[in-house]
């Protein structure tokens, strides 16, 4: 970068992200400067910078931000997108165990709620994006017995007012005792249900199994002088405070799937492979692993496959640890009641 570029970065800070302030005399000779020197064909040859006819200062400077910071600086409107309103998928794992795939959290609300109201749930997150409203109601529906917290840390740049707020969730009361949550993330989880999640997981409240989401928990604001430019002006956050901007939700099993494979499992399920051979489970045998096993379970991979087989290996090991709980009696069985 020019050096005349590279001292001109602090001033268009000061405009643009900072508190207004009139442009003086020798402000104006600095940005004339600027742009004779972008037009200036010595310096800038159209043979090596094709683009000096179509970029301006402003497609420069926007461009530079989103490279220096990048995630808290965007050229388009970052935002969640839930897709359709698609009703959820839901099956039974085992017996009291139940599966159900989120696809549009507020479409699938009805559909938790009732779930979990007699039986312990394996919630699948994965792809899962939301906005903080029904974020705030899943909350209620998975707490268990007290209030739990999720915060929006934000204050706009510019002089604007601080929007900091503690958002209090109180717990709906429909999980019973010996009823646990097992919530499935991926890198495509994202949105305030990311420190929803986090949440609970620092509570204990549920078990979170998959890869770290996208750490997309920012909230941005639309800088008002440079219309192609969004800022970063706050993020949501677990009550601890901890910043899962770019770095995303780690669950309680992490994993390492690559992104294909966990895509092409997941969508397996939606193309009529049935779910208990996506995890490879004898339907005959509903205890195949001990308690034994549960530390192993919890930290390495579960057996492999046979190779024709197509398997999920985050639900695969969501249901090996699920039957290794409830051969040690901590997930309660319809059967023994």
């Amino acid at each position: 970068m020019n050096n005349s570029v590279r001292r001109l970065i602090p001033f268009f800070l000061s405009v643009v992200l900072f508190a207004p302030m009139p442009l003086t005399a020798e402000d104006d000779v600095r940005v004339s400067g600027l742009l004779e020197l972008w037009k200036d064909a010595t310096v800038f040859s159209p043979r090596f910078f094709p683009e000096t006819e179509s970029l301006s200062i402003e497609d420069i400077f926007v461009a530079g931000l989103e490279a220096q910071f990048p995630h808290r600086v965007s050229r388009e409107e970052p935002g969640i997108s839930p897709g359709p309103e698609e009703p959820p998928l839901i099956e039974s794992l085992l017996p009291g165990v139940t599966y159900v795939r989120v696809r549009h959290l507020e479409a699938a609300l009805p559909a938790i709620r009732e779930a979990i109201a007699g039986n312990s749930l394996v919630l699948d997150l994965r792809f899962v994006e939301a906005e903080h409203e029904p974020v705030l109601e899943l909350g209620a529906v998975l707490a268990i017995n007290e209030t739990v917290k999720i915060s929006l840390n934000e204050k706009r740049a510019g002089g604007g007012t601080s929007d900091d707020e503690e958002i209090l969730i109180q717990t709906a009361g429909l999980r019973r005792p010996l009823q646990p949550v097992f919530v499935l993330t991926n890198q495509a989880t994202a949105g305030p249900i990311e420190a929803l999640l986090a949440e609970l997981k620092n509570k204990g409240q549920i078990i979170s199994i998959g890869t770290r989401t996208a750490g997309r928990t920012g909230r941005f604001h639309h800088v008002d002088t440079i219309p192609s430019l969004y800022v970063l002006s706050g993020e949501w956050q677990p009550a601890s405070g901890e910043s899962l901007l770019n770095d995303g939700f780690t669950p309680s099993v992490l994993m390492s799937v690559a992104v294909e494979e966990d895509r092409n499992a997941y969508q397996a399920l939606t193309n009529g492979v049935p779910l208990r051979s996506l995890v490879a489970a004898d339907p005959a045998d509903n205890d195949q692993v001990t308690s034994a096993d549960l530390r192993e379970l919890l930290a390495n991979d579960v057996p492999e496959a046979p190779a024709d087989t197509t398997v999920d290996p985050i639900l695969q090991r969501a249901y090996f640890i699920v039957t290794a709980l409830r051969s040690m009696g901590k997930i309660a069985d319809p059967s023994e009641s």
